[in-house]
């Protein structure tokens, strides 16, 4: 990976031996591995099987106050995102009555 996207979300996998000093940090800094983890995110159950690749597209939804707003919009997924859909973990209560379910998604980078 050359750089960090704005608006993604990394997990650190590696933290390697080597260190630099910085200004900033009166510890230095440490040299570490990053990945992009899984993200839990709602799709419609029209295109929910696992193994599936998507183009990810948020739910549209104004309703914030729901409990599942923030699966419906995720931080670390954007319009149009190819995503590999790892598992279908169950359907959720959509106060508009639409028929959607929680799945896990994995950006893929090509």
């Amino acid at each position: 990976m050359v750089g960090l996207d704005k608006g993604r979300i990394y997990s650190v996998a590696v933290v390697r031996d080597k260190s630099f000093s910085c200004r900033v940090h009166e510890e230095g800094v440490r040299v570490v591995e990053i990945v992009e983890p899984d993200l839990e995110a709602v799709i419609e159950n029209r295109m929910a099987f696992p193994g599936g690749i998507i183009t990810y597209q948020p739910q549209e939804c104004q309703e914030i106050s729901c409990p599942n707003f923030k699966k419906c919009v995720p931080i670390g997924l954007t319009k149009g995102d190819k995503c590999k859909i790892i598992d279908v973990e169950g359907s959720i209560q959509c106060p508009s009555g639409r028929p959607l379910l929680l799945a896990k998604l994995h950006r893929s980078m090509e």
